[in-house]
């Protein structure tokens, strides 16, 4: 187990460089990788189901929902244009919904955009943390606009797809995994 977590670690860190810093021996990685994951999961049935919830197919998920429920699944990559990788890192929303055929892909934004508001060093004063709260008043228009950006960023982008009395489930990804979803302004 612990040689299989080192391995994905490696791995994980190997993804995030350049294509052409990148270990030459990334398909032998990938491939021990999976031989440990093989043999664990044939030892563990706790290892065996969380390995399995990755396998889950898109529409079992439409079947199990309600009509007024709405998952939506957030996901970040690297992009690759025609050139080849580029180190753009793109943010999208798979939207699930009963009555589709097929889930929706939105496009939301660059990663660039998000960590400019949310790691940045002055917005984590009193004022931009305010600001993400609904009901608070808000005095900083600094603040006010930064929140409303990130509505821009995340929310807008996916509004003409959900209702007003629709239940939302949703898994972020990356970035996202630090912000409070039910903080973020929404008319």
């Amino acid at each position: 187990y612990t040689q299989w977590t080192a391995l994905k670690a490696t791995l994980a860190r190997e993804y995030t460089l350049p294509a052409d810093k990148r270990r030459s021996d990334l398909t032998l990685l990938e491939a021990s990788i999976s031989d440990y994951e093989n043999a664990l999961t044939s030892l563990s049935a706790v290892l065996k189901e969380s390995v399995s919830i990755g396998k889950i197919k898109w529409d079992s998920i439409r079947q199990k929902l309600k009509e007024r429920e709405v998952a939506i699944e957030f996901a970040s990559f690297r992009y690759r244009a025609k050139g080849g990788w580029t180190d753009s890192t793109l943010y999208v929303a798979l939207v699930f919904r009963k009555r589709d055929k097929h889930p929706t892909l939105v496009p939301l934004c660059e990663a660039t955009q998000l960590d400019s508001l949310v790691n940045n060093p002055q917005h984590t004063n009193e004022s931009f943390i305010t600001a993400l709260y609904r009901g608070l008043e808000i005095n900083n228009k600094q603040a006010l606009s930064q929140s409303k950006q990130l509505f821009e960023l995340i929310w807008k982008p996916l509004d003409h797809l959900l209702a007003a009395h629709d239940v939302v489930y949703f898994a972020p990804s990356g970035i996202l995994n630090q912000l409070a979803f039910a903080a973020i302004p929404w008319d």
